[in-house]
């Protein structure tokens, strides 16, 4: 990032100093953050930074009037909770949701081999399970631990988290994917689990904003997407990724908003 770039990043730690990240979706559209990255911004960038904020809320009031094909009933009434509880834009709940799972509650992807089986014993590191893609190692397991979200039947503490067998890995993603044995009400009990977990990541997110230095991005809720996939990545690698996966979220939501709204 340039130097004359920091310059409205300083602004934005005076300006928030006296102000939390928690406030509504208003305060953080129209406080200190957004008109600080405005300043670097170029005339059009605001226009469109301006329009996406608008189309944003618009999704937020007319939710439950929108109609999107296969999506899971739990799913929208679960989002709604999320994002009024941790304060989190809903059409932005929807775009990573799209993006990760396209609203399928039964997806499984194993790291690093990608959404199918990896091959021989211990070829796979992690499980992302369940309609937001759970993480069995970062996500899953850290939360079960601490006891978060037991009342949505998080209950499984099995292993090391660092270290799960292959046994734990899918005991853990049971608890947020649904299988075949499944009563409706189990599945509506794990799809609202997943999402809350999602609203879990993002609060962490918002919760550490003021501290990044510099953010990768202009925009507030790119860089949100941004932390939601690469918040533990310390790799080149790992920082192109995330970087990659907040850009593809982006045009998710603007064609989610834009295409209702427009």
């Amino acid at each position: 990032m340039r130097i004359y770039k920091l310059l409205p990043l300083i602004a934005l730690s005076l300006t928030l100093s006296s102000c939390s990240m928690f406030g509504t979706l208003d305060a953080i559209i129209q406080g200190g953050l957004d008109k600080a990255y405005r300043m670097s911004m170029p005339e059009q960038e605001v226009e469109k930074d301006k329009n996406l904020a608008q189309a944003m809320q618009n999704f937020q009031q007319e939710a439950a009037n929108i109609n999107i094909h296969g999506i899971p009933q739990a799913f929208k009434q679960c989002a709604q909770e999320v994002s009024q509880k941790y304060n989190i834009p809903l059409a932005l709940i929807y775009a990573i949701t799209k993006h990760e799972s396209d609203f399928n509650p039964k997806s499984l992807c194993y790291n690093p081999c990608g959404c199918r089986p990896c091959k021989g014993p211990r070829a796979f590191t992690s499980i992302d399970c369940g309609i937001t893609q759970d993480n069995t190692m970062w996500v899953i397991c850290p939360y079960a631990k601490k006891g978060a979200l037991r009342n949505l039947g998080l209950s499984y503490v099995g292993g090391n988290c660092n270290h799960l067998t292959m046994p734990q890995h899918f005991a853990y993603c049971n608890e947020v994917r649904p299988i075949t044995s499944d009563d409706q009400s189990t599945v509506n009990r794990k799809i609202c689990l997943s999402v809350y977990l999602l609203g879990e990541n993002l609060k962490e997110c918002i919760r550490s904003y003021n501290s990044w230095y510099p953010k990768p991005f202009n925009n507030y809720y790119e860089n949100l997407a941004y932390c939601y996939n690469g918040w533990h990545t310390t790799t080149k690698k790992g920082h192109k990724q995330a970087s990659a996966y907040a850009k593809t979220v982006m045009k998710i939501l603007e064609n989610l908003t834009h295409k209702i709204f427009s």
